[in-house]
């Protein structure tokens, strides 16, 4: 009995949620029509489509004024790479690289014996976890990913 949310818009990038190519291109017509009123455009260069789905769908082309939208496998939105099969284990290790290279330009101050324990974890959270979790939101996560998150954590406190 919840609400469907079709429409997800942050700044100036839109996703459009479906469940049929025919429902999709309605609301690009719609959006696109709505913009225009307001002497807005849709960059057809820029505008992507993706299928997400277990099953293949080949053939769901997307047209904005006439002009097919290009289909991609992958697609970065907001700083995260999402792709067809909602498989998100690419990019829960680019995140874990991020964090370990953000540790790594840090790793004068984690040695330093000037500075306490409590400290040093502190400005971990701050900035290295934040880096490591950038998108969870997003994440499904497994008992192999959970472990690999847990090892990289205990690398990093090894080495604090």
């Amino acid at each position: 009995n919840g609400v469907r949310i079709n429409n997800i818009r942050y700044a100036d990038d839109t996703t459009i949620l479906a469940d049929s190519i025919t429902e999709l291109q309605t609301l690009m017509v719609h959006i696109t029509q709505h913009s225009q009123r307001f002497g807005l455009n849709i960059n057809v260069h820029k505008t992507k489509q993706m299928v997400i789905s277990k099953n293949t769908i080949a053939g769901a082309h997307l047209c904005v004024n006439q002009t097919r939208i290009e289909r991609v496998e992958q697609y970065c939105y907001l700083g995260t790479m999402i792709n067809e099969k909602w498989d998100n284990t690419q990019e829960i290790k680019c995140c874990r690289d991020k964090a370990r290279t953000t540790f790594n330009k840090m790793s004068a101050f984690f040695k330093s014996h000037k500075l306490s324990l409590k400290t040093k974890m502190r400005h971990t959270r701050c900035y290295v976890f934040s880096v490591l979790l950038h998108g969870v939101e997003s994440w499904t996560l497994n008992y192999a990913i959970t472990k690999n998150i847990k090892a990289f954590e205990l690398w990093m406190y090894k080495r604090i």
